[in-house]
């Protein structure tokens, strides 16, 4: 099961284009609930994506608020 995570985070941090998504909740105060939402969705999205499923209900709307905020980041 570790290896599995660790292959799926390998990909995340190396070769996922979500991962510069996540690096815009790591700035100055990224303690801030807001923030580690922002982190945790776009990881939800990203490990959803890398194993070919939906997002969970219970990070759906996290997902689609941070996707809200990267959009207006760009």
């Amino acid at each position: 099961m570790t290896r599995y995570f660790r292959q799926w985070w390998e990909f995340f941090i190396e070769e996922d284009a979500l991962f510069d998504d996540y690096r815009l909740f790591c700035d100055m105060g990224s303690t801030k609930l807001e923030k580690v939402n922002g982190r945790l969705a776009v990881m939800a999205k990203c490990f959803a994506d890398y194993q070919k499923i939906e997002v969970s209900e219970g990070l759906k709307d996290m997902v689609a608020e941070a996707e809200e905020k990267i959009a207006r980041c760009t």
